[in-house]
């Protein structure tokens, strides 16, 4: 299995950590951290995350870390990892990037 991140996921990483570095940079570096290592359990463990109930289609799935949705696309031999959101929100079609 191969992993990829989508410029749009590599961005909400970063934003994310900017936001949360200004109140506390040692929970920024965990948190990215954090997301890294679930991303990375993704390859052995592809089908592991729940279905994004906005869509219900199988090949789009997340998982949660902490108060994050890291939504992720399996495809043949590939985990892409679409966007990082706040759990709080909601995703809609033109969030994830589709080809």
């Amino acid at each position: 299995m191969k992993l990829q991140f989508s410029p749009d996921a590599v961005a909400d990483i970063i934003e994310y950590e900017a936001l949360i570095r200004r109140d506390n940079p040692l929970a920024a570096e965990q948190w990215t951290e954090s997301i890294f290592e679930h991303a990375d359990r993704l390859l052995n463990f592809p089908n592991s995350g729940r279905i994004v109930p906005e869509f219900n289609r199988p090949d789009l799935r997340e998982v949660l870390v902490h108060s994050h949705r890291v939504v992720y696309r399996i495809r043949g031999n590939s985990v892409q990892i679409v966007r990082v959101y706040h759990s709080a929100r909601l995703l809609r079609e033109s969030d994830l990037g589709e080809e």
